[in-house]
């Protein structure tokens, strides 16, 4: 799995590879496929190997439900940089990657 910052946008855009998408699709034959759970499984090699995490709207101030990577200031308090996934009520970033070989989140604020 690849990511990175697009130069103009500032979104967030992950990319897998062959080997993780025969991976994805055998995971998208269960029922939660769509589910948060699967979704942190499915990035969780790039969350474990970066600075990002997941970060609670609450922290953000934000009014929603929508996945959201950030990562945090040294003491690991305060969010610098945020990404949301803006589509979350129609389709899940799991479902982009399957589908489309990636995914983007875009920029909450840097």
């Amino acid at each position: 799995m690849k990511h990175y910052i697009e130069p103009i946008s500032g979104d967030l855009r992950i990319k897998i590879d062959p080997s993780e998408l025969t991976e994805l699709r055998e995971l998208a034959e269960s029922d939660d496929f769509n589910s948060d759970k699967v979704l942190g499984d499915v990035l969780e090699h790039m969350l474990c190997n970066s600075e990002y995490q997941w970060v609670s709207p609450e922290e953000l101030g934000a009014l929603t439900d929508a996945p959201i990577l950030g990562t945090y200031d040294a003491t690991g308090t305060n969010v610098i940089e945020a990404w949301w996934y803006p589509r979350y009520e129609l389709r899940s970033p799991q479902q982009d990657l399957l589908e489309h070989g990636e995914c983007v989140f875009k920029v909450a604020y840097r």
